[in-house]
């Protein structure tokens, strides 16, 4: 706890209404949480209880696949069913559902993952695992992006806000113009394209703590936009750079 409020100090993090502790999210750098992989990348079985007493309110750091950490559930956000002080309590979990407000923290926040049947290398077939990481062998690209649509992560009863949330190793050299180069720049310019297009989606680019808010705004039944939900519960002690993504399905408006 004395990082954490280090982190705060020097003005990180955030705060929710009423708590005087700073709140965080997590994502494990070795895709081990909780000691899923068995001793292999983390030896901490109660590392999601230790996550909870220290003010974590969301863990991203699945999907891990093709790491064998991946649990059996996936393409959710939901709150862990097993205790928390055991080892990957995360592998059972209750869906988020509008009007339930979870109270199980951390939440476990999932990435897209599927199958992509349909890539190509050579003019042959070459399926392969899409798991939202940001490589520079796999850049974003609108292709990639109606697969993670596909994914369908929403909070039940609210299935016209999707959230993707997508992952990378920004600090290596190797995936620089993935991340800052033209291949970024593409990709948004075209998405900048082909959502006024389609016309059916809003697209809301957001932290990992307005996405949580905005997570639990679905739970607790709020309506409109979701960007007017960015701040509900998690205040910034001051902003923070952008993550995830998330986006809201609209009618289209003739």
């Amino acid at each position: 706890m004395e990082f954490r409020d280090a982190l705060a100090g020097h003005g990180c993090l955030s705060k929710e209404e009423g708590q005087a502790a700073p709140r965080y999210a997590f994502v494990h750098g070795n895709s081990t949480l909780a000691n899923s992989c068995g001793g292999i990348g983390c030896g901490v079985d109660d590392e999601l209880q230790i996550l909870a007493e220290t003010g974590c309110y969301a863990d991203f750091t699945l999907p891990s696949a093709p790491h064998p950490a991946q649990v059996a559930k996936i393409n959710s956000l939901y709150e862990c069913t097993l205790p928390l002080e055991c080892r990957a309590p995360h592998r059972r979990g209750r869906a988020l559902q509008r009007g339930h407000p979870p109270h199980v923290f951390p939440l476990i926040v999932q990435g897209p993952l599927l199958l992509d049947v349909a890539r190509r290398k050579r003019g042959l077939p070459f399926p392969r695992i899409e798991n939202g990481v940001l490589t520079a062998m796999n850049p974003p690209t609108l292709r990639r992006l109606s697969l993670w649509r596909k994914a369908a992560i929403t909070v039940r009863g609210r299935p016209d806000w999707l959230f993707i949330k997508l992952s990378c190793h920004g600090m290596d050299p190797r995936d620089e113009e993935t991340m800052l180069g033209a291949s970024l720049q593409t990709f948004l310019r075209e998405l900048r394209e082909d959502v006024p297009t389609h016309g059916r989606f809003r697209v809301h680019f957001v932290t990992a703590r307005e996405m949580v808010n905005i997570i639990l705004a679905a739970c607790d039944g709020k309506e409109g936009n979701p960007r007017d939900h960015r701040d509900y519960r998690l205040r910034a002690i001051r902003s923070s750079p952008l993550l995830p993504l998330a986006f809201s399905q609209q009618r289209a408006i003739s």
